[in-house]
C-alpha cells in the first residue's frame, strides 16, 4: 500500500518480510527504479529520494509508532544526504548516484559512520 502522507512526503506499507536483508533489497529496487532518468517532452529528469524506515515489532507494537519511528528515521535520513535510507534502528544504507549505466552500487552501515561532506572542504552536508 502507498498513501501520501502530506507534501512530498509518501508512506510505503510492506508485509511479510522474514529477513532484514529482504528489506534492504526491496529497498534498493525502489530507489533504482526512482532514481532512473526519464523524460518529459524534450528533458530529462532524475529523482531522489530520503526514506526512513521502521520494522514491526524491532521498532514499535502499534501502525502510530511505525509510522512516527518512520518518519523521525526519514529526517535522518535526508540530514544524510540524497538516495539514503535510514532505519529507525540506527542501520543506514545509502545508494550511490548513477554513473550513466544501469548499475546501482550499495553500502550499508551501522549508526556510528562519519556524516557525508560536501567534496570540497571537507564539511558537513
Amino acid at each position: 500500500m502507498v498513501a501520501r502522507s502530506g507534501g512530498d512526503e509518501f508512506t510505503l506499507v510492506l508485509e511479510n518480510f522474514n529477513e532484514r536483508e529482504e528489506v534492504v533489497q526491496t529497498i534498493q529496487r525502489i530507489q533504482h527504479k526512482m532514481t532512473a532518468p526519464f523524460r518529459v517532452a524534450d528533458r530529462q529528469f532524475t529523482l531522489s529520494a530520503s526514506l526512513g524506515v521502521s520494522l514491526y515489532p524491532d521498532d514499535d507494537l502499534t501502525i502510530d509508532g511505525l509510522l512516527n519511528a518512520a518518519d523521525t528515521a526519514m529526517y535522518q535520513a535526508k540530514q544524510l544526504g540524497k538516495n539514503t535510507c535510514y532505519f529507525a534502528s540506527g542501520r543506514t544504507v545509502y545508494l550511490a548516484e548513477r554513473t550513466g549505466t544501469d548499475n546501482v552500487s550499495l553500502k550499508t552501515a551501522r549508526g556510528d559512520e562519519p556524516q557525508p561532506t560536501d567534496g570540497k572542504s571537507g564539511a558537513k552536508s
